[in-house]
């Protein structure tokens, strides 16, 4: 089946749709996968009410989008749209970008975005998870939009490493750990640790549950979100599972 790529607008006939899923289905000339597709269609919706590709968007300088660590071709696509500034928390990887910690928002970008694009990056964020969803609710504006997702279950969120405090990785017998001394000073020790893409210690650090994602949101000052559980192959987008899905949330 043939596709046109929401972002890059490219015409996609060598890739099988039945065959994709959220981090698959890479477009042979933006390198989109599915799920970036799908972030992109989102923020088509909250920002115009549009389901047509980026590059039918109008020129709208005066729309100001952060991306928290996000995929870096966004800016080349959204940047001659909107006011788009994509930001990173690990400097070594991206020296050019801002530097943002979600959990302490600059003062000067507080309600200052229309949008904020925020994928795949609060599952590695030192618990208290909470503290990053008000930092992004500081960065929104009344009325603003949150383009989210994270890996996520139906249940409540399981936190990896629920008592970490002074913590550090270690490597013993080839094999990285992590050494944590809790507040109470007990010293724990985990093996079995999970990586993601992005750097060398972007450690998995908790799988959401949806139920508790609505009631971070709801506690942060946002509506309930809209998760995107639909299809739109017409523009590559599709997800065989109908879980980590992602939503789309209203700062009230």
């Amino acid at each position: 089946m043939t596709f046109i790529c929401y972002i890059c607008a490219s015409t996609v006939d060598s890739i099988d749709l039945e065959s994709i899923d959220r981090e698959t289905g890479l477009c042979p000339v933006c390198h989109a996968n599915t799920r970036c597709r799908a972030l992109a269609y989102l923020a088509g919706l909250a920002l115009f009410g549009t389901r047509d590709s980026v590059a039918s968007w109008p020129v709208r300088r005066d729309i100001v989008a952060y991306g928290i660590s996000d995929w870096p071709p966004f800016a080349t696509y959204l940047s001659p749209k909107i006011s788009y500034t994509n930001t990173q928390f690990d400097h070594s990887l991206f020296s050019s970008h801002p530097i943002l910690d979600i959990t302490k928002p600059r003062a000067d970008w507080a309600n200052t975005a229309d949008l904020v694009i925020c994928s795949e990056v609060l599952e590695h964020v030192e618990p208290p998870v909470e503290r990053a969803f008000f930092g992004l609710a500081t960065l929104i504006k009344s009325g603003g939009h949150l383009v989210f997702s994270v890996p996520y279950g139906f249940d409540e969120t399981v936190e990896h490493f629920p008592e970490l405090f002074d913590w550090k990785l270690e490597r013993h017998e080839g094999q990285r750990v992590l050494m944590n001394v809790t507040r109470d000073g007990t010293e724990q020790r985990f093996d079995n640790l999970r990586f993601h893409g992005g750097g060398t210690d972007v450690l998995e650090m908790r799988v959401f549950g949806l139920k508790s994602i609505e009631r971070h949101l709801s506690n942060a000052g946002f509506a309930p979100p809209v998760v995107m559980d639909y299809d739109v192959p017409e523009r590559g987008i599709r997800f065989a599972k109908p879980w980590s899905l992602p939503m789309l949330a209203k700062k009230l």
